[in-house]
C-alpha cells in the first residue's frame, strides 16, 4: 500500500514538474489595482517588459483600480489558480485585512507568495507656497489653522492614507484627507497648490522636487535617503511611528500549483537580477529584493500582524 501511495505521489509530482516546464502557453496577465503612473504601475510594467522576453510569452499589464485596491485582489483572489493571472502587490496588500470590516478575500488565505521584488521608501511632501520648511513648522501651521490643511492620497486605506493618519494622531493636528483615483491626479493637484502635503513614493517625487515643484520635509524610514541625504526621516524630524519601508511583490491565487509558483519565481528573480532592471530600480530610490515564494509569505504574514498593530492603535475601519 506504501509503494502504491509513495508511487502516486511521485507520477503527480512528475506530471506537475512537466507541466511547469511547458508554462506557459499563452499570454499571462499581471493585475495592479492601482492607476497607471503610480509606483507599481511603472515597477510592474519594469519586471512585466523582462518578464516577457524571459517566458516567451506577453505578460500583459491590467489595471484594475477601485476600493484601495480590493477590486482588482479580489478579482484574482476568485481567478482560475493556472499560473496566468498573478497580483502586483505594495505594502497596503499587508495592511487592507485588518483595515476593512468586510472583504471578498482572505489575504493569507487566498494568496501564495511569488516573488518579493523590491523595497522603497516614501517622502512627505508638501507644495513650496505652503512656506513651510521642515515638519515642526508644517505642524506648527496646521495647529494654527485646524482644518484648513488637506492632504492627498491615492485612496481611502492606501499607505499614504494610513500615513496621513498617523500624521494626524501623532501630532493632534486638524487635516482634512482628499482621495484620489491614483497618485499622478494627486501630484498634479498638489504641484498646483490645490492640495498642501501628501506621503508619497520617494523616486515620484524626486524629479519634481528638483524642478522646485514639491519640497520634501522627511523620508519615511529608519535612513535617510541617498537622493536627499540632508533630509530628515520622520523619527528625526520628531515624529515617531513611519519606520514602515514600503515593498512591492507578485502573489498568485493560494491554489496555484507549487511547480507553477516555482516556475515563476525562478524567472522574476532573474528579472531582478538583470543590471538594467537593476540600474533601473536605483535610479528610481528602489532596492531590488528577489526573494524565494517561502521569503516572501513570511514577509507578507509579518505585514499583516504589524499593520494589524498600527490601525488598532490609529484606530481605523472601513467598509469594503
Amino acid at each position: 500500500m506504501k509503494k502504491i501511495f509513495f508511487s502516486l505521489c511521485l507520477a503527480c509530482l512528475i506530471v506537475g514538474m512537466a507541466f511547469a516546464e511547458d508554462y506557459p502557453t499563452r499570454s499571462v496577465r499581471l493585475v495592479v489595482p492601482y492607476a497607471p503612473g503610480g509606483a507599481n504601475d511603472v515597477l510592474a510594467r519594469l519586471i512585466g517588459d523582462k518578464l516577457s522576453e524571459r517566458l516567451r510569452q506577453p505578460v500583459v499589464i491590467d489595471n484594475r483600480l477601485g476600493g484601495g485596491g480590493n477590486v482588482g485582489t479580489a478579482m484574482v483572489a476568485k481567478s482560475t489558480p493556472d499560473g496566468y493571472t498573478v497580483l502586483f502587490v505594495p505594502t497596503s496588500f499587508g495592511s487592507n485585512q485588518s483595515l476593512y470590516a468586510k472583504l471578498a478575500y482572505d489575504t493569507l488565505r487566498d494568496f501564495a507568495g511569488v516573488c518579493w521584488v523590491a523595497n522603497g521608501s516614501g517622502a512627505l511632501v508638501v507644495h513650496p507656497g505652503l512656506g513651510t520648511s521642515s515638519v515642526k513648522e508644517l505642524v506648527a501651521l496646521a495647529r494654527a489653522k485646524p482644518g484648513e490643511l488637506n492632504y492627498a492620497s491615492s485612496g481611502v486605506g492606501t499607505g499614504p492614507h494610513l500615513r496621513g493618519e498617523l500624521l494626524r494622531k501623532a501630532t493632534g493636528i486638524d487635516i482634512v484627507h482628499i482621495t484620489y483615483k491614483g497618485t499622478n491626479p494627486a501630484l498634479m493637484d498638489l504641484m498646483a497648490g490645490r492640495i498642501s502635503l501628501a506621503f508619497t513614493d520617494l523616486f515620484l517625487t524626486v524629479p519634481y522636487a528638483k524642478a522646485g515643484k514639491l519640497k520634501v520635509l522627511a523620508v519615511i524610514g529608519q535612513t535617510r535617503a541617498t537622493e536627499f541625504p540632508d533630509v530628515p526621516t520622520m523619527t528625526e524630524a520628531g515624529v515617531p511611528g513611519f519606520e514602515t519601508a514600503q515593498w512591492f511583490g507578485i502573489v498568485a491565487p493560494s491554489a496555484t500549483p507549487r511547480e507553477l509558483v516555482r516556475r515563476l519565481n525562478a524567472e522574476i528573480v532573474r528579472v531582478v537580477q538583470m543590471a538594467e532592471v537593476k540600474n533601473r530600480m536605483l535610479s528610481l530610490g528602489v532596492e531590488p529584493v528577489g526573494s524565494s515564494p517561502e521569503e516572501f509569505d513570511a514577509h507578507i504574514r509579518a505585514e499583516v500582524e504589524k499593520w494589524a498593530r498600527v490601525i488598532k492603535e490609529v484606530g481605523i475601519s472601513l467598509s469594503e
